[in-house]
């Protein structure tokens, strides 16, 4: 009995450690606080064209483009009147167009700062023409949105998802894109969220 007591004070003791540590490494909120913060309202995967004659347009006609880029569109809604370290995390999984059973899963996230409250915040990933070229389109996609170290919420495309691929396949990091480092940086439609630059050489 007395055994029973001591390794339950030590487990409550551990807890505590851990929470301690956890709450000094990203501050004192908890899940039950933030679950509610940020939802995802959508996610697409557009096919953007890079256009022969300017080099910077997303919609071209069809007989005058070169390269074919793909944009995965997450728009979400938040909650706080401002909220900084915003992270979304990406995993899309590309299909080879030559054999439908090869699969590569790409990995990557970006974080923002200053996002205020309300409905529709944009958040871009791009992959890059000849990744398209040498792993295949985009099919699936899951994202999430962390906060001060917890994860808020999943969104995932097709909305209805019966396993668990994105712990199927090995990440292959560093060929998502933000919109920074593409042709489209001075597109005038893509209203996105303010990207903490630092993160990026994290």
């Amino acid at each position: 009995m007395k055994k029973a007591v001591v390794l339950g004070g030590l487990t409550t003791i551990f807890i505590m450690l851990v929470t301690g540590v956890l709450q000094a490494q990203y501050g004192s909120i908890s899940y039950d606080e933030a679950k509610d913060l940020f939802s995802i309202r959508d996610i697409r995967i557009k096919r953007v064209r890079v256009s022969s004659e300017s080099g910077t347009l997303s919609a071209v006609s069809v007989g005058r483009y070169t390269q074919d880029w793909y944009k995965i569109w997450v728009r979400f809604d938040s909650k706080p009147e401002w909220a900084d370290g915003v992270q979304i995390k990406y995993y899309v999984l590309l299909s080879e167009r030559s054999r439908k059973d090869r699969y590569t899963m790409l990995t990557g996230d970006v974080v923002y700062d200053s996002v205020p409250r309300g409905n529709g915040r944009n958040s871009f990933m791009y992959i890059h023409p000849r990744t398209i070229e040498r792993y295949g389109i985009p099919e699936k996609v899951m994202c999430e949105i962390w906060f001060q170290g917890i994860r808020i919420t999943r969104g995932f495309l097709p909305k209805q998802t019966t396993d668990e691929w994105w712990v199927q396949h090995k990440p292959l990091k560093g060929d998502l894109k933000v919109r920074l480092f593409t042709p489209y940086i001075l597109d005038n439609d893509m209203m996105e969220e303010n990207i903490n630059i630092k993160s990026l050489f994290d």
